[in-house]
C-alpha cells in the first residue's frame, strides 16, 4: 500500500481468506499510518488477479478520511 502514490504504508501483506465474492488481507495500522492516511489524498493498493497473475492497482481517495476518523473516535467515546 502506498500513501498518495510515493510513501510505503507498512510492510506488504497477503490475503487470508478468498470468497466468491472477493479476498480478505487484515492490515492492522498504528497511529503513524493512521496521520500519513489523514493527510493523504489517496491509498494505492497493489494486488495480483488470482486467475491470471496481472497487477491490479486499486486508488483509493482519502477524502473525508480524516473526518470520518475523528467522528467515529467520537462515537466510541
Amino acid at each position: 500500500m502506498k500513501v498518495d502514490d510515493k510513501d510505503q504504508l507498512g510492510e506488504p501483506v497477503g490475503f487470508t481468506t478468498c470468497v466468491e465474492a472477493g479476498c480478505v488481507a487484515p492490515v492492522t495500522l498504528d497511529a503513524g499510518q493512521i496521520a500519513k492516511l489523514s493527510s493523504a489524498e489517496t491509498l494505492s493498493i497493489n494486488a495480483e488477479n488470482g486467475s491470471s497473475s496481472e497487477p491490479v492497482k486499486l486508488t483509493i481517495s482519502l477524502k473525508g478520511f480524516d473526518e470520518a476518523r475523528k467522528r467515529s473516535a467520537e462515537l466510541m467515546e
